[in-house]
């Protein structure tokens, strides 16, 4: 997960011996929260939990000091954590308990500099990971309780036309297909969607797609449709440009073909004109019943941000497939990261720039978000007036189902 900028330091801020630790405070049984989020910010790992219908709905339930600073985080049930850290060069697997609410370490390996997104395969037995800065991606063999290095790819291709922020290669981030067999990762630096096959163990590049514009530097995105046997569809949103683009996806035996569909504004003709650098994109999020995409971007020129919501039309519609339909604020200039609620029916934001670091964002029946936040955390909360959360997901554990559940529950309409 994904913060990238386009100096080092702002791109990972943007891009992004230990002891078992006890919970700082616990205001409420976690057990009953409706959500236990994972955070992180500069030089500590939360578990937060979320209680929509307290008084006090944000509660932190775990704080681990984190060495320096968790660029990226993925879990894997019941308890594997793997934290990657860009400036200390080091992956480390921790345990997870959240029976107890504590976290340990396990085993730390050295890594490449500025990784900046995790990725696993289809039965978390691998892990990937984008070197932004050295324009690698690393696999990892993650069975068992292990963390080996097993294979380091070169990112391929010609560098984009910008001089400053494509001087070299930039993997971004990757996203494995519904099949399980391919990663697609996206390089800002080269412009191009690299395809990588991971068949028998091998982890071969096996096509290198360049995108249109030249000089989009493509950023964050997501296979369509969730849920399915294979892709039809690949969105992607440039880092350098404001657009987002729409691929169709095609399989070939040890390969997928894309070919551009569709172009439409980042945060749309119906909001104030950007200027080139004016927008970052920073986080996607496709919904599991595949009919919204919400894309949270930095708005560089502005001290307002921007959550901006897709209505996403099916395959068998004879119409574009993304339509803007509004945007709503985190309430700061940066909305590093956005995780949607298990059920749907909220999304999550952190914000290091702003006075609201986390916010709760309510779900309109019709997919837009409600204008104000329902539960926040202002910097100070935390006892740190230096609080800067760039990592925020929801912690889902596999009894729960991952289905749309827009059909049982009650969302406010607006």
């Amino acid at each position: 997960m994904r913060f990238i900028s386009y100096s080092v330091t702002a791109t990972l801020l943007i891009a992004f011996a230990s002891t078992t630790v006890q919970p700082i405070r616990r205001a409420t049984n976690s057990s009953l929260a409706s959500a236990r989020l994972l955070v992180g910010d500069w030089g500590n790992i939360y578990v937060v939990d979320f209680f929509p219908d307290a008084v006090q709905q944000f509660s932190v339930s775990l704080k681990q000091e984190a060495w320096v600073w968790p660029s990226a985080m993925v879990f894997a049930p019941p308890n594997r954590l793997f934290v990657v850290e860009p400036f200390d060069l080091v992956l480390r697997l921790l345990d997870l308990n959240l029976e107890n609410d504590t976290l340990a370490l396990e085993v730390e390996k050295n890594t490449s500099y500025t990784v900046v997104d995790l990725e696993f395969n289809a039965d978390k037995t691998r892990l990937v990971g984008c070197s932004y800065e050295n324009g690698i991606i690393d696999v990892w063999k993650i069975k068992n309780g292990g963390l080996d290095l097993i294979k380091t790819i070169q990112s391929p291709g010609t560098l984009g036309p910008d001089e400053v922020y494509q001087a070299s290669p930039h993997p971004r981030q990757a996203n494995l297909d519904p099949t399980g067999r391919f990663f697609a990762v996206n390089d800002l630096g080269t412009d191009s969607i690299i395809i990588i096959d991971t068949k028998d163990d091998a982890y071969n590049i096996t096509n290198n797609i360049y995108i249109t514009p030249s000089g989009c530097g493509p950023s964050v995105g997501a296979f369509y449709p969730r849920g399915a046997h294979m892709a039809t569809r690949y969105i992607v949103v440039c880092g350098l440009r404001n657009e987002v683009l729409v691929y169709s996806v095609n399989y070939r035996e040890a390969h997928l073909e894309m070919e551009k569909i569709q172009t439409i504004p980042g945060p749309g003709d119906a909001f104030p004109p950007q200027t080139r650098r004016a927008t970052t994109a920073m986080n996607m999020l496709l919904t599991p019943d595949n009919e919204h995409l919400y894309i949270s971007t930095c708005l560089l020129d502005s001290t307002a941000d921007s959550i901006t919501h897709y209505t996403v039309a099916p395959d068998n519609c004879a119409c574009e497939m993304l339509n803007l339909t509004s945007k709503a604020s985190a309430g700061g200039s940066c909305p590093a990261m956005i995780s949607l609620s298990e059920d749907n029916e909220y999304v999550f934001a952190s914000d290091p720039t702003g006075r609201l670091r986390l916010v709760a964002l309510k779900r309109n029946i019709d997919g837009t978000l409600q204008r104000s936040p329902i539960a926040s955390i202002m910097k100070s909360a935390f006892g740190d007036e230096d609080f800067q959360p760039s990592f925020v997901q929801q912690i889902v554990l596999p009894q729960k189902s991952l289905e749309p559940q827009f059909n049982n529950t009650t969302l406010t309409e607006g």
